[in-house]
């Protein structure tokens, strides 16, 4: 199974010789979403001896009709014959290296898009051209096993590397500093929605990116992968600022051993999650938003969780009238997944925040916050269950 590596950044260039992975991920500029490569520093990096490692460009940016007769005027000037194969997002890409470089390899980027078997198949019919494609880290261990066994080209995936959660071609971040669109900004975010906090934020010439708190980590699942028929596996990360874990992760891949991940684990600088990988996340919280135990209860109810903030509130579209006068009042809390948690309503106010006598039936009610509480949670008279 082929180990790739990917070079943003020019200052990497010798730790990536150092390295020799079986291939390069080369990314401009111009071409790439998150790489900052000029030019110049790519016919550089063309010219360097590889040896054994064969060189990918990546063409990953999503492209509008206004530029990119402008971009392609570009990649007319790069020998794309020396490189192994190009990488391509945009179908619009993808259409003109197919009619115009026929004979040359396409890696085709599907990781934000077309996720299911026959849409993939699809592209494979359409694009003899194509050699490989970059699967997603929002499939879960069953369907990927599933896809390996029916694709008939080169397969890879992320095993390391930043989960990118939104994008937009506007840049969000510029107005609120005195910065040029063409410089790159790095930020982290809170959201307002949620306790979550620290989410990266990239903006650069080609859009504003957030990623995932946590990084994708699949290192420990690479020797079952490789067995299921994955093709290559990427680890994408500051190569130089990093290169005692890179090495570490890479031999990790090769042969696995417990203990020393639990160290790399220990020195890596996020925390890591699996994703989807164990199991599909959006189909399991269906079945809680559903909450089947509610089928059972018609009675006793005093309201529906519709909105929680830790820390500040509960809100409760109310199903029987609470009053100010029955404060503190000893309820019972049915969560979605049917346990039943003791709380204590203490204080009473309106969907605008004042302090109210009482609230009735239909009305939102913000209580104080209520431990386990989530949507669709029912707020029940102590005496039920």
């Amino acid at each position: 199974m082929k180990k790739i590596l990917v070079l943003k950044q020019f200052k990497d260039l010798n730790a990536a010789i150092a390295l020799a992975p079986d291939e390069l991920l080369v990314e401009t500029k111009l071409l790439s979403r998150t790489g900052d490569l000029s030019l110049a520093e790519l016919f550089l990096i063309m010219n360097q001896d590889w040896g054994e490692t064969n060189l990918i460009l990546n063409w990953d940016i999503l492209m509008t009709d206004k530029i990119m007769g402008t971009i392609i005027s570009e990649v007319e000037k790069i020998p794309l014959e020396k490189f192994a194969a190009i990488r391509v997002q945009d179908l619009g890409a993808l259409e003109w290296l197919s009619l115009v470089k026929p004979v040359c390899p396409i890696h085709l980027n599907l990781e934000t898009g077309h996720h299911n078997i026959v849409a993939i198949k699809s592209h494979l019919d359409l694009y003899p051209s194509v050699t490989r494609v970059v699967l997603s880290q929002e499939l879960e261990s069953s369907t990927l096993q599933e896809y390996l066994k029916e694709l008939k080209v080169e397969t890879e995936l992320m095993v390391l590397g930043q989960t990118l959660l939104f994008y937009t071609p506007r840049h969000l971040v510029t107005p609120l500093y005195e910065s040029s669109e063409e410089n790159s900004l790095q930020v982290l975010a809170t959201s307002e929605e949620s306790p979550h906090k620290g989410f990266p934020i990239l903006e650069n010439r080609h859009g504003t990116f957030m990623f995932n708190i946590k990084d994708h980590c699949l290192i420990d699942h690479a020797v079952e992968l490789k067995e299921w028929g994955m093709t290559a596996i990427r680890i994408d990360f500051s190569i130089e600022e990093h290169f005692e874990l890179i090495k570490i992760a890479m031999d990790l891949c090769e042969s696995f051993d417990s203990e020393r991940f639990a160290l790399f684990k220990t020195k890596y600088p996020r925390q890591l999650s699996k994703a989807f990988y164990r199991s599909n996340k959006s189909d399991v919280l269906f079945k809680k938003l559903k909450n089947a135990h509610l089928g059972s209860i018609d009675q006793g109810v005093l309201g529906a969780v519709v909105e929680q903030r830790k820390e500040h509130y509960t809100a409760l579209k109310l199903k029987s009238e609470i009053k100010k006068g029955d404060l503190p009042l000893k309820a019972k809390l049915l969560t979605t997944d049917g346990k039943w948690i003791e709380v204590s309503v203490k204080s009473l106010r309106n969907a605008k925040g004042e302090d109210v006598e009482s609230l009735q039936k239909d009305d939102i009610a913000l209580v104080n916050p209520l431990r386990k509480a989530s949507v669709k949670a029912l707020l029940c008279k102590e005496e039920l269950n």
